[in-house]
């Protein structure tokens, strides 16, 4: 029987980001320090106690994916650079290698973790990662007789999703998985569907108790607070870590664990989560310190850079292929889609031949209503769209909330290393492509 000795210690970060800790191996997950991200939109619910001194302590680092609440850059350029060298990255296989340059142009060395293998760390940790959709993965750590778990933010609300994952993990000791919704959710009016989403965040959670058998949650990856004039609303609705500690123990039978900044856990002893709730429940009930707000970018400022959204997506599409579009069926998958930039005073179309137009208001008003800095990075990166919805600075129209999106639906493919051609837009239409996040999914 294992004992406390000689079982691993988790030692808590902040928001997704923990050091998994045995025998010579400290493994820091996702580590988010300081600073806000998706443009102003995010910041940490509570400040950090981990420094840059601290990574003296830190064997490995492992990337779950390349959101910079997740993957933060600036985190990153914090460590000395004399000392990146003996500090390995861990990260996913994939196709496009984004990740794997930037950490080497950094001066880390990078090892590339196969799906289909686990991989030994010091004398007695193993670990295994596999990816979720296009652009997530799950790392499954095993040492001292127990097997962690972390799913992060890996989008696996429905059952086959969670399955699919657990048919690689088996059952395991403990889960630690995003707990509440960071992404938008509703329009500001439409409390209900917040409520809805903070719901369905719980009944991922008892989902995955159920398939991953686990005796300990840790919730993770939403210590978050929305932090801009345009999405600070949804606030309002987020989990509570008290009513979620109640949850997991009444509903899900599992105990949870709460951990603050610094705290560590021997995994597998009994744990007092009260002073973390306190801390957690009164920063969430505190209105942010400040309330960011963007610049306006011209409309010509704004065209620009739809022409050189194009320009990049036709250059990963074989030659034809969106312009045969509506021939090819995609017209309904690439809809044209209205906005209204609200501090310019415009309207506006885009598809993905045409780019941006500007209209007369839409009789059945537009698709999407945001601001000028927002759409403008929505269209400079190949990740826009999803680095749009995380911000949550937006409204849709309740009839269409998100042909919006559908209508940068290649992005996903495009970030993630596909090329577009012929084949691909067949095996696509026939349901047999590669699979993505939707952008209904809690993705952050």
């Amino acid at each position: 029987m294992t004992t406390a000795l000689s079982a691993p210690v988790i030692w808590w970060v902040n928001n997704a980001s923990f050091v998994f800790c045995h025998e010579e191996v400290r493994l820091l997950a996702d580590p988010w320090l300081f600073g806000t991200v998706f443009a102003d939109s995010w910041e940490l619910l509570v400040e950090s106690k981990f420094r840059a001194e601290d990574f003296d302590q830190v064997s490995h680092i492992w990337f779950s994916h390349d959101h910079p609440d997740h993957f933060s850059v600036p985190t990153l350029s914090a460590i000395p650079e004399e000392k990146r060298p003996r500090l390995p990255v861990l990260y996913q296989k994939t196709l496009d290698g984004k990740v794997v340059r930037r950490c080497r142009d950094l001066g880390f060395q990078v090892r590339e973790l196969d799906p289909a293998n686990s991989t030994p760390l010091g004398r007695s940790v193993r670990i295994s990662c596999g990816p979720v959709d296009l652009l997530d993965s799950w790392l499954l750590v095993e040492a001292g007789g127990f097997r962690v778990l972390n799913l992060n933010d890996c989008v696996v609300q429905t059952r086959e999703r969670a399955a699919a994952v657990a048919c690689l993990t088996g059952p395991v000791d403990v889960v630690i998985s995003q707990f509440s919704y960071a992404n938008w959710m509703s329009n500001p009016e439409d409390v209900e569907g917040r409520i809805r989403a903070a719901d369905e965040c719980l009944e991922t959670i008892r989902l995955c108790c159920e398939l991953f058998s686990p005796r300990w949650y840790i919730p993770s990856s939403a210590f978050i607070k929305f932090s801009h004039a345009e999405n600070v609303y949804m606030n309002d609705e987020m989990v509570r870590l008290s009513s979620l500690a109640e949850f997991v123990s009444r509903d899900c039978g599992v105990t949870p664990v709460v951990l603050a900044p610094d705290d560590r856990w021997i995994v597998g002893t009994t744990w007092d989560n009260a002073g973390a709730i306190r801390l957690y429940d009164s920063a969430l009930d505190r209105p942010p310190a400040r309330l960011h707000r963007g610049s306006p970018v011209t409309l010509e400022e704004l065209v620009g850079l739809s022409r050189l959204h194009l320009h990049r997506l036709h250059g990963k599409c074989a030659f034809g292929v969106l312009r045969l579009a509506p021939l090819l069926s995609l017209g309904r998958y690439l809809p044209t889609t209205t906005l209204h930039v609200r501090d310019l005073g415009v309207f506006l179309s885009f598809d993905v031949n045409r780019g941006l137009r500007t209209i007369p208001e839409p009789s059945e008003g537009p698709d999407i209503s945001l601001s000028s800095d927002s759409l403008a990075r929505a269209l400079q990166y190949e990740w826009g769209d999803h680095d749009l919805f995380a911000s949550g600075r937006f409204s849709v129209s309740p009839t269409r909330p998100l042909r919006f999106f559908d209508a940068f639906r290649l992005n996903a493919y495009t970030n993630a290393g596909y090329r577009i051609d012929y084949p691909f837009v067949l095996r696509w239409l026939l349901g047999r492509g590669p699979t993505r996040a939707k952008r209904g999914d809690r993705v952050a």
